[in-house]
């Protein structure tokens, strides 16, 4: 029997072993901790199922501020970068808020926003992107530009 473990988002364990009383054996083990058994080719592959840990609730994603990732229901997962995870975490601890251009740059950069800076509209633009993919910001439905004010996240 060979039991190998890889990490490269959650762990994997790959069990190769003639006998397949042991392999059900093991894989209903695994499965009753919280394992997912996928079969395979002659092995079975058991990852953990994705929980999201606690943080912030948007739509159906779920927003972990320590890991800085998005978890959707269908299992996939979105990095955020650091910028993009304050910022995410601003709007939600300001949920329903409408937050100005130069709220939103006094938290990230500790300034006011200038006119002609693009960069509060460039980061706003692309957690957008990652919250709801192939969605134009008009029909967006979680975080929402409001008019000459700001931007509002309605979760």
């Amino acid at each position: 029997m060979m039991l190998q473990t890889h990490t490269p988002l959650s762990p994997t364990i790959l069990l190769i072993d003639a006998d397949n009383t042991l392999r059900g054996l093991l894989s209903q083990f695994l499965s009753s901790h919280g394992f997912s058994v996928c079969n395979v080719g002659n092995t079975q592959r058991m990852t953990p199922a994705i929980t999201p840990p606690p943080g912030f609730s948007i739509g159906d994603c779920q927003f972990d501020p320590k890991s800085e990732v998005l978890y959707f229901p269908d299992n996939k997962i979105s990095k955020l970068t650091n910028t993009e995870s304050r910022l995410l975490q601003f709007f939600c601890r300001n949920a329903g808020q409408v937050l100005t251009r130069d709220a939103i740059s006094i938290h990230l950069y500790g300034m006011e926003a200038h006119p002609l800076d693009r960069r509060i509209d460039m980061q706003v633009r692309r957690l957008r992107s990652k919250l709801e993919p192939n969605t134009k910001a008009e029909d967006a439905s979680y975080l929402r530009t409001v008019w000459r004010q700001g931007y509002r996240l309605t979760p």
